[in-house]
């Protein structure tokens, strides 16, 4: 079964996983006599997606090259290693290195999870 909004496959699910949209139930448990594929809308349960949650599935998604995943394991490790090309002792330039990868880091992924939905 495909979800109404992204268009993504889901299987046996009652909300996708992707886009976090109510799934219709199949045609024959549909008591309100909608179509079959017609888009309930978004829960409205207050929660947002969890951001982890999706860096673990991108992470863990055959489909994206092994390259992208070593890019963001590679950064944080990186970023959170107390040893840098520039050390933290230099004023202002030892974070420098750590906070342009950061806005890197977040562009990168910004524009790969937002481009997965």
């Amino acid at each position: 079964m495909k979800c109404t909004h992204c268009g993504r496959e889901v299987a046996l699910a009652r909300v996708c996983p992707y886009c976090w949209t109510k799934l219709p139930p199949p045609p024959d448990q549909d008591e309100q006599g909608r179509e079959e594929g017609e888009f309930i809308g978004p829960i409205s349960s207050g929660k947002e997606p969890s951001k982890l949650l999706a860096l673990v599935r991108y992470l863990l998604d055959p489909n994206v090259p092994w390259t992208k995943k070593l890019f963001v394991i590679g950064a944080v490790i990186y970023i959170l290693n107390p040893w840098d090309l520039i050390p933290f002792y230099i004023p202002l330039l030892g974070w420098l290195d750590d906070l342009v990868l950061l806005g890197f880091l977040i562009r990168f992924l910004r524009r790969e999870l937002d481009g997965e939905a």
